[in-house]
């Protein structure tokens, strides 16, 4: 994280962003336990497209919480900076929603993987987006 951000601020952002995490991970986690009980198959979670939904959820707080801290600053923000981060993060969107359909219509371990990948993606960028959205929100 950043050198000027104190270590108990440093504490208390993690812990902010895991419970934001956390409020997305667990009714995912149920879906996928059932799943697992129902289909008795370690497959049928990879074919579920539960994986995309909570990218898509993902990327969309990231959208919501870097637009509000942005608008909220007092400093000036370069625009093109800012289009570029929002474009990657809204094709991030679109990509989860995309491959939901395709997961909906034509499931497959190679969608299924991709999702899973995604999913990944859309979780690290959580994180490192939450710091960059609170030194944001610092710099007011």
């Amino acid at each position: 994280m950043t050198s000027s951000m104190t270590d108990d601020k440093k504490l208390v952002l993690l812990a902010n962003l895991k419970a934001g995490y956390t409020f997305v991970l667990l009714p995912f986690i149920i879906l996928v336990l059932i799943k697992l009980f129902h289909d008795k198959s370690w497959e049928a979670i990879f074919l579920a497209g539960d994986w995309s939904l909570a990218s898509c959820i993902l990327f969309g707080q990231n959208i919501a919480s870097l637009s509000k801290a942005v608008v909220s600053r007092n400093k000036e923000v370069r625009a093109s900076i800012f289009v570029y981060y929002f474009s990657k993060r809204l094709i991030g969107v679109v990509v989860s929603l995309v491959v939901y359909v395709l997961m909906l219509f034509e499931p497959n371990l190679i969608l299924g993987g991709l999702q899973v990948a995604i999913f990944i993606w859309a979780s690290v960028r959580y994180f490192t987006d939450g710091i960059v959205t609170e030194m944001l929100n610092d710099g007011k």
